[in-house]
């Protein structure tokens, strides 16, 4: 017992060795593929979030999740298992009886009634790809924003296009982010009994963007913010039993959960980058799209 015991130590710590070095690397070439990584608005994320208070029971998740009136998702866009988390929170409030709405960050606020229309079952998910010029304007992977979708209308969970233009400048992150906090106001008042479920960019949930904006709109609110996959976290914390990393308490009101391994993460995000369109042009960073 013994020895298999520390045999098994030393298989994870092997595995874990490769996953660091990998990473490093794909990292490395990230930054030479899309220097804008290194921006500030990007690094306030990475530098909020380095430490975490303590490991929480299931339980202990559940009961902040359903008091929760905003709940801000952290999303890596070129990463499925993100939205397939997403798509899982949705469902899983619901079947404890929360009334939520679900807002997203790939669909434009202006193109609600598109997403009515599809939602109330008078157009197709076909005519919903096309009319939201989703591969265009968005340009990630359909699929599982489309699994997102319909599990939010299964659910009857109303959906709400947050974003607004430009997508394509850097620059322009702080007015998307005002936009977004506007928008999230607006349904939160429209539809008071109903919780607030956003899923948006990572970097867009650094403490002083997003959720400063929401907290400065609706202070009444109780705010939870749940990220994914966070570098730091990850390598501090160890692989349970059942194979999974645990839930953590991040902070109050944030909570960090694992849903893919960092390797999985930023090789999503370098085969992006590989295959990037031509159309985008020089001055549409890949990372203004996938904060």
């Amino acid at each position: 017992m013994g020895s298999t015991g520390k045999n098994g130590r030393r298989r994870r710590s092997s595995r874990l060795e490769w996953e660091r070095r990998a990473v490093t690397g794909i990292t490395q070439e990230i930054r030479a593929l899309d220097p804008l990584v290194q921006r500030k608005y990007l690094r306030d994320f990475r530098d909020a979030f380095q430490t975490y208070q303590c490991a929480i029971t299931p339980a202990q998740f559940d009961e902040e999740l359903l008091e929760a009136e905003v709940i801000l998702i952290g999303d890596y866009h070129t990463l499925a298992a993100s939205q397939g988390y997403a798509a899982h929170l949705v469902a899983h409030a619901a079947s404890r009886g929360k009334a939520a709405s679900l807002g997203l960050e790939a669909i434009f606020a202006a193109d609600q009634p598109v997403l009515d229309d599809w939602w109330q079952n008078k157009i197709t998910e076909q005519q919903l790809r096309s009319s939201l010029r989703f591969d265009q304007e968005w340009g990630y992977d359909w699929q599982p924003v489309r699994e997102l979708l319909h599990t939010a209308r299964r659910y009857a969970v109303p959906v709400y296009g947050l974003d607004c233009g430009p997508r394509s400048n850097l620059r322009a992150i702080r007015k998307r982010d005002l936009h977004a906090a506007a928008k999230i106001t607006e349904i939160r008042e429209r539809f008071p009994r109903r919780s607030m479920m956003a899923l948006f960019g990572e970097s867009h949930l650094a403490p002083s963007h997003l959720p400063a904006l929401v907290r400065a709109r609706r202070p009444q609110d109780k705010i939870l913010t749940i990220l994914q996959n966070c570098d730091a976290l990850y390598w501090q914390l160890a692989v349970g039993p059942a194979g999974n990393k645990p839930v953590v308490r991040i902070s109050d009101g944030v909570l960090g959960v694992f849903t893919a391994s960092l390797f999985e993460k930023y090789d999503s995000y370098r085969a992006y980058l590989q295959g990037e369109p031509e159309e985008f042009g020089p001055l549409f960073s890949a990372v203004d799209k996938n904060l």
